[in-house]
């Protein structure tokens, strides 16, 4: 699972959705892939253990 959560300024949109400021967000890895190389974006991947 991929989270993304925004960390600078209000809003952005991107793939159709409008991430909010402060709220962590579940995404698919090809979101997840754009938005690591975001500065305005905190990222990061659950990992399963099993």
């Amino acid at each position: 699972m991929y989270y993304v959560k925004l960390i600078k300024g209000q809003s952005f949109y991107a793939f159709n959705h409008r991430f909010l400021v402060s709220e962590e967000e579940k995404v698919s890895e090809k979101v997840y892939n754009y938005l690591r190389r975001n500065e305005f974006f905190e990222v990061r991947k659950e990992e399963y253990s099993a």
